[in-house]
């Protein structure tokens, strides 16, 4: 089983990914929920997080300086930023960054459930060549 960040300054958007998805199905067991991205990196730095969904706008740190700091200091962390804000700027840094995929609000459940199952399914892959060697 994984464990799950969300990091959203907005309690609906943070709220609402947490109970509308499945959680468990996907392989999910604990979820943590951040309001900024300081919160997140503390709750990163304390416990074990799998994946990190992330806003870009936030308050105290921003998603992508979050981002940043978690690939440097735990590189094998699984990062979606989950943004409404399309720009392609954003877009190149988070992919420079490492980022394994940005979406954009609003973003259907099934596409955003499909998005998880691939993630998963990364996890999963990477897990069993890592027992192999």
């Amino acid at each position: 089983m994984y464990t799950l960040l969300i990091a959203d300054d907005e309690p609906l958007i943070r709220n609402g990914v947490k109970k509308i998805i499945d959680w468990e199905s996907l392989g999910f067991s604990e979820i943590f929920l951040a309001e900024d991205g300081q919160e997140a990196l503390d709750i990163i730095r304390k416990n074990h997080v799998d994946l990190v969904l992330t806003d870009i706008v936030m308050p105290f740190m921003d998603g992508l300086t979050l981002c940043k700091l978690v690939k440097k200091e735990l590189p094998d962390i699984k990062i979606v930023i989950l943004s409404g804000y399309d720009d392609f700027n954003y877009a190149k840094q988070a992919i420079n960054i490492g980022v394994e995929d940005y979406l954009l609000k609003p973003i259907t459940k099934n596409a955003f459930i499909e998005r998880l199952e691939e993630i998963h399914n990364r996890y999963e892959h990477e897990k069993t060549q890592k027992e192999y060697y």
